[in-house]
């Protein structure tokens, strides 16, 4: 904490330093399209909030205006970029939950035993799926 001149000493908590939290058009677009979420999705979603939101994400999802690249535009508004980060978190948490649940499934060696076990199933299973091809 900082001392003013007159000897008193500041007891306010340091102020937080401002986030920079840029995002741009092409930023934009990559998660949606991992999101599978398109213009109409996100029309629908800030109905309301924006000023010609059909028209601006459109843009958004293109990166063109006027035929012009503008995929290094910084999205100008809040309430969009906060969705944004909110959409990254979500895809990173079921990227996880994925892995998570893929190691989970995973199996480790076969024992010779297990495997001949497995081929005579899966030989069973054939023949009856051939059997009822054949009626």
């Amino acid at each position: 904490m900082t001392a003013p001149s007159d000897g008193r000493v500041d007891t306010r908590p340091p102020k937080p330093k401002p986030v920079v939290t840029e995002v741009t058009f092409k930023d934009f677009q990559r998660l949606m399209i991992k999101r599978k979420r398109n213009v109409d999705d996100l029309v629908d979603i800030f109905r309301g909030r924006l000023e010609d939101t059909r028209d601006f994400f459109e843009r958004v999802m293109t990166c063109r205006y006027h035929g012009d690249d503008r995929g290094d535009v910084v999205i100008p508004y809040r309430s969009v970029i906060e969705f944004y980060f909110k959409e990254t978190q979500y895809l990173k948490d079921s990227e996880e939950e994925e892995t998570r649940l893929a190691q989970k499934r995973k199996r480790g060696p076969v024992s010779e035993e297990q495997r001949q076990t497995l081929i005579r199933n899966l030989e069973k299973a054939n023949a009856a799926r051939s059997a009822m091809v054949e009626k």
